[in-house]
């Protein structure tokens, strides 16, 4: 059994099935809520709720089935399936019902489609067009006052038209009658009346042999006699058996109609339990609608995390809606290793509506409804819910108050199995204090063994402190303004509450000589957990307090994060401007200097050529010397900066032979002529467009800072270098280009595993700035 009748009670389930209820559109419907099941299966649950959210889409679309009119018709159906009559208007309204199924069965709208659940319900509604002929036939032979019209036959019209015509001609022979002068005096009162079908005159009994005819009756007293007289007995014979006539033909419509029912009978029965699913579905929907429901993540493994985010009390929402205030949302989290919630705090503080909220929504999920969270909520699939809520006192068998609390826990104990939802309101109250502690914190510590989740309620101080010592164990508390006193009716994880049983006396109007006394007597013997959780109080205000204080901070500095970000990106822009503008102008500078290089290596003069290409680059004068009476090699050094004319590449010699030199041209090496060699100017280190980073990086003079750089100048950067490392045989070096998104430590990163210098490289030590720099060992 999910939940006993105790806890129902508890839970005022039942008013949640009658909301449900008074949503529904028919008597079918409304009788199908009244009983709707617990689901046992976790995929059914799943499956009622998506029917719920099905009907929901319905309703934000407009779209309204024509369900109205339908109530159980089953007895009916079942009396004229065994050949039984029914009356007419049992079948008129029988009629009415048959009409609005077959308009379900046919209703149709472009949603359905993306509604297998409903459309599948509709399929069940089959023959709805014989259920609309046969719902005609009964609208034509019946009128809207439940008698057979006269045109539900040509018989029964002719048959009563008959009993018309024969009525007109005696009461016309009556009125004549009741004129005779002789007869007057024989008559008590001058008028007509029925008798057993029989048309009949008052006669005076002392006055019967005047007035010759048959006696269908007499007054009371005996004074009067009732008599047909004897010149209308031929027809009144007449006028009966016409009126038997139309018996005959309304008895034959009659039992045509019931069994054209009897016949329907297999389509109608599953036809209405359709109707009353689909009905039930949309009432749910309403009321999904009115709670402002979702449906929560619901888990049936191992997982047993609660957390219901923004949870009301169904109950308090629905009294909302008639005007009451509106119910307060919280959270309500329960989460590994954590098997209990211990919730203290003020009396009328919302504790046990905190409680009756979460056992509400388990039934309801239960039963297939969605409930009052908002949807990125969780909840278990609980095996069982148990509840203790309010008074068990039972003056019935003489049970105290705490005895019958003691016999409902013993009760839960036997009950509980593993992956249940127990809900304790006051746990072991009413009782010396120690003696209650001790088996509170007894009988939790048995639930939890036993597998279950508890929600429980305290106000005693050990059952607080359990959260101290065992994980298994969560303190919460329900708030207090603390200027005021009054209840927030928020519940606060992490933290035990204190009673403020003497705030709550004084908000509620008791007398100050007694607050104050109460207070004096606190004070003179205040335990030393009251006072940690006044401390804990105090100390929560404070870090409220930074909290707002650090909020406030983020907000400026992330403000100014963005300032400094536009402006960084600005200068980037005008930077990226600058270089595309100086890099033309040293292209066209190149071209200069390689068409006058090659008009020059033309002549014979070449040494006296490289001098004057030499100044035109460098903007000074280098010594002359003539082609023949010195080496060419004499005019560079090792480590000097080079330009090798046919790749037009820059680079530092490595090493100079009389013929030949070693140059470093990037990621390259290459032994060329000096023949195909012009001095060139060095250049000069990239300024970083950020200021070095405060590490310990300032006292390692062998650094290259990339930062801001596109990949392709940082690379050219990195080579520059790597070449000025090795010439100078340093043995290691570090890259600075910042953590970022990556892209630039990734480019470097890759490009040095093709360097011909490098021996190892590798993130930089923590203490000479870490992940943002790459630290490089070159060859030895």
């Amino acid at each position: 059994m999910f939940a006993d009748q105790t806890t129902l009670k508890d839970l005022q389930f039942e008013r949640i099935i009658q909301a449900l209820a008074q949503r529904c559109r028919t008597e079918v419907g409304a009788q199908r809520a009244l009983v709707r099941p617990f689901f046992a299966d976790f995929e059914e649950v799943k499956e009622q709720l998506n029917r719920v959210e099905e009907a929901v889409q319905l309703i934000d679309a407009g779209a309204s089935m024509p369900l109205e009119g339908v109530f159980d018709i089953t007895e009916s159906v079942d009396r004229a399936e065994k050949g039984a009559l029914i009356d007419a208007p049992t079948l008129l309204s029988t009629g009415r019902v048959l009409r609005a199924l077959a308009l379900t069965g046919l209703w149709e709208h472009p949603l359905l489609r993306q509604l297998p659940l409903t459309a599948k319900t509709l399929r069940r509604i089959v023959d709805s067009h014989r259920l609309g002929e046969v719902a005609s036939r009964i609208e034509k032979a019946i009128e809207p006052s439940g008698e057979l019209a006269d045109d539900a036959s040509q018989e029964l019209y002719q048959a009563r038209q008959r009993v018309r015509t024969l009525t007109r001609g005696v009461k016309k022979q009556l009125e004549t009658f009741l004129q005779d002068q002789k007869a007057i005096p024989y008559f008590q009162e001058r008028y007509y009346s029925v008798r057993n079908q029989r048309y009949v005159v008052p006669v005076i009994a002392s006055h019967r042999n005047q007035v010759p005819g048959i006696v269908h009756n007499s007054s009371q007293s005996g004074q009067t006699l009732f008599i047909e007289p004897s010149h209308l007995i031929g027809m009144g014979n007449d006028l009966s058996i016409a009126h038997f006539r139309v018996e005959q033909e309304e008895r034959r419509i009659l039992s045509e109609l019931s069994y054209l029912i009897g016949e329907s009978a297999p389509s109608v029965k599953p036809a209405l339990q359709a109707v009353a699913e689909l009905d039930e579905a949309g009432a749910a929907a309403r009321l999904s609608k009115d709670l402002n429901a979702q449906i929560p993540l619901l888990s049936a493994g191992e997982s047993k995390q609660l957390s219901l985010i923004g949870i009301r009390h169904p109950l308090l929402v629905l009294q909302s809606l008639k005007g009451g205030p509106p119910a307060v949302e919280n959270q309500v989290k329960v989460v590994e290793p954590v098997k209990a919630l211990v919730i203290s705090g003020p009396n009328t503080g919302g504790k046990t509506v905190t409680l009756s909220a979460v056992g509400l929504c388990a039934l309801m999920l239960r039963a297939g409804l969605p409930i009052p969270v908002l949807g990125t909520s969780m909840f278990p699939w609980y095996a069982s819910v148990g509840s203790i809520l309010g008074d068990s006192q039972d003056v019935s068998t003489g049970l105290s108050t705490f005895s019958g609390h003691l016999l409902r826990l013993k009760a839960l104990g036997q009950d509980v199995r593993p992956a249940s939802l127990l809900l304790i309101d006051e746990i072991a109250a009413g009782t010396d204090p120690r003696e209650g502690s001790a088996l509170a914190v007894a009988f939790l510590d048995h639930f939890i063994q036993l597998g279950a989740t508890v929600l429980v309620t305290t106000h005693l101080d050990e059952v607080k402190s359990l959260a101290e010592v065992n994980p298994q164990f969560l303190n919460a508390r329900m708030g207090l303004d603390p200027k005021t006193f009054a209840p927030t009716y928020r519940l606060e994880i992490g933290v035990p509450g204190r009673s403020s049983a003497i705030e709550t006396a004084q908000r509620l109007g008791v007398s100050n000589r007694v607050v104050e006394h109460a207070k004096k007597i606190i004070s003179a013997g205040e335990g030393p957990l009251a006072q940690a959780l006044k401390r804990l109080d105090q100390q929560k205000q404070v870090a409220v307090s930074r909290d707002e204080e650090l909020k406030l901070a983020t907000e400026n500095l992330e403000k100014e994060r963005n300032l400094l970000a536009l402006e960084r990106q600005a200068l980037a822009d005008r930077l990226s401007q600058a270089e595309i503008e100086h890099h033309q102008v040293l292209r066209e500078e190149v071209e200069h200097v390689r068409a006058e290089l090659q008009r020059l290596l033309k002549s014979d003069n070449l040494a006296s050529a490289i001098g004057r290409t030499t100044q035109m680059i460098n903007g000074h004068q280098t010594p002359r010397m003539g082609a023949q009476s010195a080496s060419r090699a004499e005019v560079f050094s090792v480590g000097d900066w080079v330009c090798y004319l046919p790749l037009n590449r820059e680079g530092p010699i490595l090493e100079l032979n009389v013929d030949d030199v070693l140059i470093s041209l990037g990621q390259m090496k290459m032994r060329v002529s000096v023949s195909q060699l012009i001095p060139a100017r060095r250049p000069k280190k990239a300024t970083p467009k950020y200021p070095p980073i405060p590490t310990r990086l300032s006292e390692v003079p062998e650094r290259c800072d990339v930062r801001g750089m596109r990949a392709e100048d940082a690379l050219r950067e990195v080579d520059r270098f790597l070449d000025a490392l090795s010439a100078h045989g340093s043995s290691q070096g570090f890259i600075l280009h910042g953590l970022g998104t990556g892209a630039l430590k990734q480019a470097i990163r890759q490009h040095l595993e093709g360097s011909p210098y490098l021996q190892s490289f590798g993130p930089a030590q923590s203490t000479h700035g870490g992940d943002g720099i790459t630290q490089v060992i070159l060859k030895s």
